[in-house]
């Protein structure tokens, strides 16, 4: 039988604060049948529900899945014989004085009293937890830092079978507990492929706003200095949290589309837009839809190591449709660019200055 006192021994042999003399007694009861083994089973899984820092625990629900996990064969008595432990639905019989079989009578008064013992474990562990969590000392946090340097892209494995590729000067910080704190912040670039876990969310950390996937592989582009934080998700969902802006409420973006979140932490509404071209760079892709010139040379120093310049306001307005591949050389594009624009370039050093065609520096 599971009295108080076995009770508050299970919940510190589970919780790891029980003495050696205490675990070793615990271990033998444990192995002295098959019903201690897989009722400590469900004491174990309801011991870990309730020690989840960020779970929304409903004891009364787990009690009802253990409920109908009793009525199951696996659930046996010491003796072998075959008596199944069960809960009876009594129907009234308001003409009969018929008396319960004595079985029966047992089986139902050894049901009451064995949820009776595991409701108040359930209870007493959810206590002893949130008191737990309450005095224990939070451990520093150590972090680690990947950083990828102009024209370099890297892929980063994760405990978990979660991947990040990190684009052309991109930085991305995440924590040695990896199990324990699935939060990464990121400068730069980089395409997530996040393992969904409900008690572990994966949540990314930028400059105007947080993005926590729901099962999903999405992009984050937060370069250092730039007015927004573009997100687009390319499968499942993600939620997006601006810090701070008149409309600070989280949004959910679903599969195709994508949106941004500016400095004030004003959120753009979400809408569809062709992702090949938007992840084109996992691919080692340059992609340009009807981009303004600025933007384009932005990328180009990202990717090539190169500096550059528009030396008249002129061409400032220019856009480029275009696509350039990993093979072609910085020249290539430089020239391709020029070409399409109706520019001229002049190269000093590392540094690349446009001018209308026509025109001296």
């Amino acid at each position: 039988m599971l009295t108080n006192r076995r009770l508050k021994l299970l919940a510190r042999f589970f919780g790891s604060y029980c003495t050696t003399e205490e675990r070793q007694a615990v271990q033998s009861w444990i192995e002295a049948s098959e019903r201690n083994r897989n009722l400590s089973e469900e004491i174990r899984k309801l011991w870990n529900l309730a020690a989840r820092k960020k779970a929304h625990w409903n004891y009364r629900l787990q009690i009802a899945a253990l409920r109908m996990r009793l009525n199951e064969p696996e659930f046996h008595d010491r003796s072998g014989a075959g008596n199944h432990l069960r809960l009876y639905r009594i129907a009234p019989h308001h003409k009969s004085h018929n008396r319960l079989p004595i079985p029966l009578i047992t089986q139902l008064a050894a049901s009451v009293l064995l949820f009776a013992g595991i409701l108040y474990l359930v209870i007493y562990v959810k206590k002893l937890a949130v008191e737990t969590r309450r005095q224990a000392p939070k451990p520093a946090v150590r972090y680690q830092e990947i950083s990828t340097e102009p024209g370099e892209q890297v892929t980063l494995s994760f405990p978990d079978g979660s991947k990040v590729y990190l684009n052309y000067a991109s930085s991305l910080r995440y924590s040695d507990n990896w199990n324990g704190s699935r939060q990464v912040y990121l400068k730069g670039e980089a395409y997530f492929v996040a393992v969904h876990s409900l008690y572990h969310p994966f949540v990314v950390h930028t400059s105007y706003a947080t993005v926590e996937d729901i099962g999903t592989e999405f992009d984050i582009r937060a370069w250092p200095g730039d007015s927004s934080v573009r997100i687009a998700v390319a499968r499942g969902k993600v939620i997006i949290r601006p810090k701070g802006g008149s409309n600070g409420d989280d949004a959910v973006l679903a599969s195709g589309q994508f949106t941004s979140v500016d400095s004030s932490g004003e959120l753009v509404s979400p809408r569809y837009a062709d992702l090949k071209q938007i992840i084109a760079w996992t691919k080692g892709r340059l992609v340009f839809c009807n981009d303004p010139i600025s933007d384009v040379l932005t990328q180009l120093e990202r990717r090539y190591n190169i500096r550059c310049s528009i030396a008249d306001t002129s061409i400032a307005n220019r856009t480029l449709t275009a696509t350039f591949s990993k093979r072609e050389s910085a020249k290539e594009v430089l020239d391709i660019i020029a070409l399409s624009l109706r520019m001229r370039y002049t190269i000093s050093e590392d540094s690349v200055a446009f001018v209308p065609l026509g025109k001296n520096l």
